[in-house]
């Protein structure tokens, strides 16, 4: 009777198990593993850093499989020891089995959004939006610093202002609207959190 039970038992167990980590498979390109390193499964949530799993790659190894656990969708990271992007964010949640492609390409970034990736909408959200976030923020700092120009002329000054405000007020006007709109919980939330920190700092908010 003992037999039979852990015979029905075993397979739900394994399968529960299962769901409750996540997956990553990683491949490189040569130049990448052309030293031989470990690329290393990270994350800080709640402030509390976590090594979820190592990869060793060389020459003759460019691929391999990575496991962690997550207590609700989150940021982990790929971190290169010695060749390779210094860190590149992806979005899991448990139950997840994602599969990255780590380009030469890729290689030298402190930080790279890499949308080589496959089975992982969360992912390329985030990076779609993080594009998007920075891309308007490349143009804010423009703007800044072409109002800080010596000599600028009163009406130049007045315009730049005026187009920065407008291109200020789109930035969050986006932030809000995805916040209602996006699919990824954690993207959602870290939008949502920014607005907040954003808002409190502006109108001097208190808890």
């Amino acid at each position: 009777m003992l037999t039979l039970v852990l015979l029905m038992v075993l397979p739900l167990a394994a399968r529960a198990i299962v769901h409750k980590t996540f997956t990553v498979n990683v491949s490189v390109d040569s130049a990448i593993a052309s030293i031989p390193q470990k690329i290393y499964l990270v994350s800080r949530i709640e402030r509390e850093f976590q090594l979820h799993d190592s990869l060793a790659i060389d020459s003759l190894h460019r691929k391999g499989t990575m496991h962690g656990t997550v207590p609700y969708e989150y940021n982990v990271n790929l971190m290169f020891a010695r060749r390779g992007p210094g860190s590149v964010p992806l979005i899991v949640k448990n139950g997840d089995s994602l599969s990255i492609h780590i380009g030469d390409e890729d290689d030298g970034f402190r930080f790279r959004l890499v949308d080589k990736v496959e089975n992982s909408p969360s992912t390329l959200e985030f990076i779609r939006w993080q594009t998007l976030n920075d891309s308007l923020q490349e143009k804010q700092r423009a703007l800044r610093m072409a109002m800080n120009r010596y000599g600028i002329a009163d009406n130049e000054l007045d315009s730049l202002k005026k187009e920065y405000r407008a291109l200020s007020e789109t930035s969050w006007w986006r932030r809000y609207n995805f916040t209602l709109t996006g699919n990824s919980p954690y993207c959602v939330v870290e939008e949502a959190s920014a607005i907040l920190s954003y808002a409190k700092n502006r109108y001097s908010w208190n808890d």
